[in-house]
């Protein structure tokens, strides 16, 4: 009786400790293409399935939704680098750990024209430079120096906040959109860029 007590309290002894065990989600190592727009072979469209598919050990989440005001997101904040699901893009802050394969966070503005050229759009505080597949944008602080990553395959709408100008990717898709639907959205925000770029360049179109 004593030995069939004491196998059925170790059962029940099992049970829960293995219902009180969570495995550890672990990422491999982050390593960011920059020319090609990628994290470990994810685009700045990729889904929030695929992401968290491939980097599992995300920090919080938010689903893409009707009721998502600023889209979908899967963020990395032991690691700094953030995936807008919603506005198809990817941002990396300068506390990213992982690897860049062009040395960027850190640099100083006046050595960027050798690894990037020259920038589409060029403001005080960042830059904003054409990219094969869409859109790299660079942020600096009061050094000079690189201090935040974007990239995107779309590009971004300049927003006017107390007469400075920031560029925006704003919400192009909620909700399960299909590939049809994104294509749209991508090519309807690459035109409105296209048109910004002009006024920008125009200021007096734009009082």
């Amino acid at each position: 009786m004593k030995k069939l007590c004491l196998l059925a309290f170790s059962a029940f002894l099992t049970i829960c400790l293995q219902a009180q065990l969570k495995t550890t989600k672990v990422c491999p190592d982050l390593y960011v293409d920059i020319l090609d727009g990628k994290v470990n072979g994810l685009y700045s469209n990729s889904t929030i399935g695929e992401i968290k598919g491939k980097l599992p050990c995300f920090s919080s989440t938010v689903d893409d939704t009707a009721t998502s005001k600023c889209g979908g997101n899967v963020f990395y904040k032991d690691k700094d680098i953030y995936f807008y699901t919603g506005r198809d893009y990817v941002e990396i802050r300068e506390k990213f750990k992982g690897k860049l394969s062009l040395p960027l966070l850190g640099a100083a503005r006046t050595g960027l024209f050798k690894m990037l050229g020259l920038p589409k759009i060029k403001d005080v505080k960042w830059d904003a430079f054409q990219t094969q597949y869409g859109t790299l944008i660079l942020y600096y602080n009061a050094a000079g120096k690189v201090n935040k990553i974007q990239f995107s395959i779309n590009q971004p709408t300049l927003f006017n906040s107390a007469n400075n100008w920031f560029p925006l990717f704003r919400v192009i898709h909620q909700g399960s959109a299909s590939g049809r639907q994104r294509n749209f959205y991508s090519l309807a925000a690459n035109g409105f860029f296209v048109l910004t770029i002009f006024l920008f360049n125009h200021k007096k179109y734009m009082l």
